[in-house]
Order: C-alpha cells, then structure tokens, then sequence
C-alpha cells in the first residue's frame, strides 16, 4: 500500500480481469437514461520503485464520464486510461481480444500489460485504518509516466536532442549525432473480425449500444497462448 499522498511512477507487475467493484444497482440508469449494465473491472497492480503497491481499477460499464466526460462510457473511459499508458486496446474487443483463460476458464489474465510504466495520482481516503488509526492512500487514477504534473510528460534523450535540432540545427549537432526525423506511419491494417466475449464479460459496442448486450458464450476449456502484443 501506498504510505502518503503524491505521483508515483510504478510498473505493472500483474494484470487481470475482476468482478467489478461498483456493480449494477437495481433499476440503476446512466445520464443517457439508459440501463446500466456492468460487466466487470480491468485491475492492474502497481508497484513504485520503493516497493509501495495497490490495485487500480479500471471500470466496463454503460455507466457514463462526468464533466467533459460524460458524454462516454465508463468502459471507453477504461480504455482510453489503457491507451494513455501505452497499451493500444482501441475498442473493447481488441481488450478480450488480449484475455487469457486459466485451463478451469476461470480466471482471464492481461499478460501484455505487464511491464508497463504510469504514475499513479495517489490521495489520501477519509477512511483510517481501525488497528493503527492511520488514513488510507487510495490511487485515484493512472496517466501516462510523468503526465501527471500539469500534463507535463518526461522526454526522451532523442526526443530533446530532435526537438532542439528543430530550433537550432547547429546545437543539435554539437549535442548529439542528429536524430533523423521518424519516418510517416503507414496505413493501419484493416481490423480483424471481433472475437467472441468471454464468458465473465459482455461486448459493448464501441458507440452507444442500441440494445443490451446479449450474454456472452461459454468460457473456452484451455488457456490460448498468449496474444501478440498491441504495442
């Protein structure tokens, strides 16, 4: 657990599918006056480079954003937290796309998110804990590594040596050997056919469900390989 409030940067060292931790309540609407359907959580633990550790989790729900959010679902919102960090999940079933199942079925592991770096925004709880009489420090939300502060980010070596051969070629040149400009993207690929849902979670669409989502199939009888990493 953390022991104070601040950014840290961490590292996933553990990556997974959970029973939510908000489930639907009865007769539950979002701001859409749509029902609310919850499908469950993607938790990733997170550890600083002191050994401080906790759980983020990240919602699958019809819920809806606040503010300049609340336009999006709480699972578009989930995934755009993933992307912010580097894990290139675009719709929700690229990210089941990225499960994999325990023998039994029962357990839905991310391995390829492991290993990724954030900062953790973490706060302190108004609860306290009964045996020290200490409050709690709880991660309010994960961002990119080093955009926490005033949405700076942390630049590369490179990066600063190419952004400074952009203003002054001549200072870039006596810094470092020039970085020669990346080059454009090609095309992305036209995506795969969606894959099922797992049998822990339904498949919301990428927009604004027009019905509920129909329940999921089964959960597959053998663990996959592991799936190639999105990023």
């Amino acid at each position: 657990m953390f022991k104070s409030a601040g950014n840290f940067d961490c590292t996933v060292i553990d990556a997974f599918m959970s029973d939510p931790k908000f489930d639907a309540k009865e007769n539950e609407v979002n701001n859409r006056g749509e029902a609310v359907a919850v499908y469950g959580d993607v938790v990733l633990v997170l550890q600083d480079d002191a050994g401080n550790s906790d759980m983020w989790h990240g919602e699958l729900s019809t819920r809806t954003g606040q503010g300049t959010r609340a336009h999006m679902y709480r699972y578009e919102l989930t995934l755009e937290t993933l992307q912010q960090i580097g894990f290139n999940v675009r719709t929700y079933s690229d990210l089941m796309a990225q499960c994999v199942w325990n023998p039994a079925g029962t357990e839905c592991n991310l391995p390829n998110l492991k290993g990724l770096k954030c900062t953790a925004v973490v706060e302190q709880s108004d609860k306290v804990s009964q045996k020290t009489g200490l409050p709690y420090f709880n991660i309010k939300y994960i961002t990119a590594l080093g955009a926490a502060n005033g949405g700076a980010k942390k630049l590369s070596y490179a990066e600063l040596m190419r952004r400074m051969g952009t203003m002054n070629p001549n200072a870039a040149a006596s810094a470092a050997p020039p970085v020669s400009p990346a080059p454009a993207a090609a095309p992305a690929p036209a995506p795969a056919p969606a894959p099922a849902p797992s049998a822990a979670y339904g498949q919301p669409a990428t927009s604004a469900p027009a019905a509920p989502v129909p329940p999921p199939p089964a959960a597959p009888a053998a663990a996959p390989a592991a799936p190639n990493c999105p990023y």
